[in-house]
């Protein structure tokens, strides 16, 4: 595990750069548009929109803000919501040490369902 500012994360930098990249590349695909469309939209370059997915570039926030909002999209900032669920999967263990493990493995279901829906 990283630590960032104290955080620990199971990602180092690089895949959480890879993971914003992939999800830029979605949100444009999922909305039917090209590397020009997207340009033209946001009255950007296509060159920029495919430096960005290549990680040649690396945008600036307004420039983020600029290209997807053009589309109805935003940036913001979250907490990250996984640390509870790290903790209580490394607590549950403890917890439910003298039931069955379906009661483990459904609690942990519960757990990761918990997750997504707050995420």
């Amino acid at each position: 595990m990283r630590e960032i500012n104290y955080i620990k994360i199971n990602k180092t930098l690089k895949e959480l750069e890879n993971d914003f990249i992939k999800e830029f590349k979605f949100i444009r695909k999922t909305n039917n548009l090209t590397q020009q469309l997207l340009a033209d939209y946001s009255n950007t370059s296509r060159e920029k929109i495919a430096r960005i997915e290549t990680k040649k570039h690396s945008p600036s926030i307004r420039s983020l803000i600029k290209i997807l909002g053009s589309i109805g999209y935003t940036i913001k900032i979250e907490k990250i919501k996984w640390l509870i669920c790290l903790i209580l999967i490394q607590i549950f263990p403890y917890l439910l040490n003298n039931y069955d493990k379906h009661l483990h493995m459904l609690m942990l279901y519960y757990i990761f369902l918990l997750n997504i829906y707050y995420l």
